[in-house]
């Protein structure tokens, strides 16, 4: 049902008085400037100008509505096409406009003035960006541009998540290897540090072997610097099991200790 409405006055059967145009909702307002009356639809407006999408009922001023200021101090100056996007300041409930000014990204009000130049200063070009939840994200292709903005008015530039870790370090342990507890004892147990050979221990089904000795590795030679963040320790272990009369299923345990 079309949210327009014509009323007038009735009198004797006659109308008089001028025409009213009622209207509850503009949910479905929109622009026809090709269709003439009355054929054209009641919802649609013959120059509907610098209106948003209608998308709550009612009627919003398209943003922008004034021109860029032309007389910007900006260094170095903006010249020919470069990306530009949109951001929305959620906690001052303002846009910005950013774009590149030479290798700096660049914050603008709404009338063309600067809000913040720089936001940083790009390692490559072009620098495209896209807001999402309160955040402009930065993209160029290389790497260190890979940042995002909280749209502070200095500072408020950080990585998009966490830092990338460094290539991980190896760690071969020196033969710093004892054993302990009851058990079968380990033949080579130097070997355990071995790619070529091994160290091996028999164990059978039933006490009093029925598992080997701790075999301790120690000494990996670590040196962390100061505030150094661990993302994480992988500890590889290749085994061979090789079953003898009753097949068993062994267990290997591995534990690592922090000072060991």
């Amino acid at each position: 049902m079309p949210q327009a409405q014509l009323q007038t006055e009735w009198s004797g059967g006659f109308t008089r008085g001028t025409w009213r145009y009622i209207r509850g909702s503009f949910a479905a307002a929109g622009q026809d400037s090709w269709t003439q009356a009355p054929a054209q639809s009641e919802d649609l407006f013959e120059s509907l100008l610098n209106i948003l999408p209608p998308s709550q009922g009612n009627l919003q001023r398209r943003w922008g509505y004034t021109l860029l200021n032309s007389t910007v101090s900006v260094n170095p100056t903006l010249s020919g096409v470069v990306p530009v996007s949109l951001y929305y300041d959620v906690q001052n409930n303002a846009r910005r406009i950013i774009l590149p000014i030479g290798t700096q990204m660049t914050a603008l009000n709404e009338d063309g003035s600067t809000y913040l130049s720089p936001i940083f200063t790009a390692q490559a070009a072009p620098v495209r960006g896209a807001s999402s939840r309160g955040y402009e994200y930065f993209a160029s292709g290389n790497q260190a541009d890979l940042l995002k903005w909280n749209g502070q008015q200095g500072g408020g530039v950080t990585n998009w998540g966490i830092v990338p870790p460094a290539v991980a370090t190896v760690k071969v342990p020196a033969p710093g290897i004892s054993e302990s507890g009851t058990g079968t004892a380990w033949s080579g147990p130097t070997q355990i540090v071995s790619t070529v050979n091994y160290a091996s221990a028999t164990v059978y089904s039933s006490a009093p072997n029925k598992n080997s000795q701790f075999l301790f590795v120690t000494f990996f030679g670590y040196s962390l610097p100061t505030a150094a963040v661990i993302n994480g320790i992988q500890i590889d272990l290749n085994a061979i099991v090789t079953p003898s009369g009753t097949s068993i299923t062994p267990t290997i345990y591995a534990a690592l200790t922090r000072g060991g």
